[in-house]
């Protein structure tokens, strides 16, 4: 029977080479993870950055229809013209300050959610030229519903939302 020997050349080199290998392969395990959770942590890092752009922009467009209805409804004329549903005032003094405040549409409604009078900027038209609009129903749609009783959630806000409607 035939014995297998190694070399004396094989014999120092074979642990050494098995060595080498398992601290390779733990480096390329650690870079690895690193690599990894750096990445990780910079996509949350943007996602978050993201996530306060997109509200400080939400906060930006709800203030920015804050001082347009403040605007308006401190406007002499306007509170006791869609009070006494007088579109014709509504329409000489609505669409100058809706123009200037850069905003698309406003619409004035009564107790029941009835349209009184509402002017949009045209979407494809010069930037002051708009269309008035007057008539239509808006007591169904539930946020309207809320907003005409007054109600308010839990930390005091009144309700808002976006809707399209008919060009």
């Amino acid at each position: 029977m035939k014995r297998f020997s190694l070399s004396i050349g094989t014999k120092i080199i074979i642990p050494y080479f098995l060595l080498t290998l398992a601290v390779a392969s733990v480096g390329a395990f650690i870079v690895t993870n690193l690599v990894v959770s750096s990445l990780a942590e910079r996509i949350n890092n943007q996602l978050v950055d993201a996530g306060q752009m997109v509200s400080a922009g939400i906060v930006r467009h709800e203030e920015h229809q804050l001082q347009t209805l403040r605007a308006v409804l401190g406007t002499e004329g306007i509170p006791q013209a869609a009070a006494e549903r007088d579109t014709a005032v509504l329409a000489q003094l609505a669409p100058q300050i809706i123009i200037n405040s850069n905003t698309d549409a406003v619409l004035f409604l009564d107790e029941e959610g009835q349209e009184i009078y509402g002017w949009r900027r045209l979407l494809d038209g010069a930037f002051d030229e708009g269309v008035e609009t007057s008539g239509s129903d808006f007591g169904m749609i539930p946020v309207v519903q809320r907003a005409l009783r007054d109600e308010r959630d839990a930390l005091g806000n009144k309700y808002v939302c976006i809707r399209s409607v008919p060009p």
